[in-house]
């Protein structure tokens, strides 16, 4: 792709990442509870993402993981001093992979030919998708909008028409086209099954049902 298309579809990716994080930013500034320990593995893994890409010249796999740094960060100091503090195995599981990509790109930067930078992408990207296990979860009660997951896959799926870099600027974009196509069709399925208990819940029992008295 010429360099300045993939400019333009890098900027076009970023702004849906910002666009598709801005409804939730508000809530959270208005007093929604994320739950801190989420958000921040979510803010560690993709900075990781945009620092090893950025080291292997993919800047627009760095563009895209680098506003979901941001808005994360974002999430995470609105919602600092309400926000949920409690800590899960899980969270120490995917803090604890973070933790280890900081690690790994760290021995990757010093010397690349011992451990390549996908490695440690590939760490953060293992971090990332467990700690979006609870939100996949309110996704199937039907606690969860569709339309920014469907953002962010879209945002992906520019990030790797423009791809460069090699390995390094494929893995996070190709894991958030999965990740979140995945988590829109969930939220969709959730909320129509929200939407039938609630429906069956307002009719009135039928003629003999139980809890009924026949004339």
């Amino acid at each position: 792709m010429p360099p300045v298309l993939a400019a333009a579809v890098t900027i076009a990716a970023v702004a849906l990442v910002i666009h598709g994080s801005a409804g939730y930013i508000r809530d959270v500034a208005s007093g929604a509870a994320p739950r801190l320990a989420t958000w921040v593995v979510f803010t560690v893994a993709m900075g990781e993402g945009t620092a090893a890409a950025a080291m292997k010249g993919a800047w627009p796999s760095a563009g895209l993981t680098l506003a979901g740094t941001v808005t994360c960060a974002a999430i995470v100091a609105a919602g600092w001093r309400h926000g949920r503090r409690d800590i899960k195995r899980l969270d120490r599981v995917c803090a604890a992979l973070a933790l280890a990509g900081v690690g790994l790109l760290t021995a990757a930067d010093l010397d690349p030919r011992l451990l390549p930078v996908a490695v440690a992408i590939a760490v953060s990207v293992g971090a990332d998708g467990l700690a979006f296990a609870p939100t996949f979860a309110n996704g199937w009660r039907g606690a969860e909008p569709w339309r920014p997951f469907a953002q962010f896959g879209l945002a992906a799926t520019l990030t790797l028409a423009a791809a460069s870099g090699g390995p390094a600027g494929v893995i996070y974009p190709g894991y958030e086209v999965v990740i979140n196509a995945a988590m829109a069709a969930v939220a969709v399925l959730g909320w129509r099954r929200a939407q039938g208990s609630a429906l069956a819940r307002s009719r009135p029992p039928a003629p003999n049902s139980p809890g009924t008295v026949s004339p």
